[in-house]
């Protein structure tokens, strides 16, 4: 495993120079400098049976042509392959998936939690729903009953109708008081007028 590793942090040098569509030849992809080695000895004509081992392990292409004889290896990248190498290899295509799955994750969660209010609120709502006709026969209970009490007159109001009367006859004066007040002056601004 750790081989696979470190071939595939080599991998990820090569995926840029793979053809996005078609085909293509691995053995003009991988750079003079990149050496794959298996039990210590290095793969002979740079290595182009290991990445193609490892694109096809991988699902990353399709193996097309080989001659075995000349090291050549011509590969197509699956859809697979051009999304990892769109995001820049094999071990950040990991990386993009683990986020997008962490994301759908906290999606799944927000929707499972708004699930679980709707259904709290939905039996919240069907255990009560008889609540508002309850507290509007309370209302309208109440209402008949004050209806009802108030044709009794209370004992109190009689001095407060006494009292009442006794304003307005006040009220009365005090309007012909002032009535006569404004008749006067009246009065004499004519009389000053004429003179």
């Amino acid at each position: 495993m750790n081989n696979d590793t470190s071939d595939l942090k080599k991998l990820d040098k090569i995926f840029p120079n793979l053809n996005d569509v078609g085909k293509s030849n691995l053995s003009n992809c991988i750079p003079p400098e990149i050496e794959f080695y298996v039990c210590g000895l290095s793969y002979p004509n740079g290595g182009g049976s290991r990445v193609a081992e490892l694109l096809q392990k991988y699902g990353y292409a399709i193996l097309i042509e080989s001659d075995k004889n000349n090291q050549n290896y011509i590969v197509e990248l699956t859809d697979k392959g051009r999304e990892a190498k769109t995001a820049g290899g094999h071990f950040l295509y990991l990386k993009q998936i683990a986020d997008k799955e962490q994301k759908e994750q906290e999606r799944q969660n927000i929707k499972d939690m708004n699930e679980q209010r709707d259904l709290l609120m939905k039996s919240w709502s069907y255990k009560y729903r008889y609540l508002p006709y309850v507290l509007s026969f309370g209302s309208l209970a109440i209402a008949i009953f004050t209806y009802f009490k108030s044709d009794k007159e209370p004992k109190d109001i009689a001095p407060m109708k006494q009292e009442l009367q006794e304003v307005k006859s006040k009220m009365k004066e005090l309007d012909s008081l002032f009535r006569v007040d404004n008749l006067l002056k009246k009065d004499t601004l004519n009389i000053r007028r004429h003179q």
